[in-house]
């Protein structure tokens, strides 16, 4: 799309300049990374089309929740589109991990009290 204008917000000033590094290698030369907070972000940055915040929204605090929310609806166009993913592994992703390898490991008993599941019927994880 090279009428268009695209414009990246990152945090880390190494991703920065990785992604700098990246769009010259590319020889792409409509593409601005800026290096701050989503919470510096004012209106002075201009509208939007789209608005994409991926892997941002669930790892960060209610504060800047909102404040990416309020940009949304601030910083669109009027028929502007806004895109903002929800990551919900952050507190089950390691957990659900360890039961998925014990899932795996326990696969090899057909007795379920070999495979350490309770007297319950409801305590069975694994099937």
């Amino acid at each position: 799309m090279p009428t268009s204008e695209f414009v990246g917000i990152e945090l880390s000033e190494t991703q920065a300049n990785e992604a700098r590094a990246i769009a010259r290698t590319a020889d792409i030369n409509n593409v601005c990374i800026r290096q701050m907070s989503i919470m510096d972000i004012d209106d002075s940055l201009g509208r939007f089309d789209y608005i994409l915040t991926h892997g941002v929204y669930s790892w960060v605090p209610p504060a800047v929740q909102e404040k990416i929310l309020r940009l949304c609806a601030s910083n669109l166009t009027e028929h502007g589109v806004a895109y903002v993913s929800y990551n919900v592994n952050p507190g089950w992703s390691m957990r659900g991990m360890l039961r998925d390898m014990m899932c795996y490991h326990a696969s090899r008993f057909e007795d379920p009290r070999e495979r350490g599941v309770g007297e319950n019927p409801s305590d069975v994880f694994c099937k």
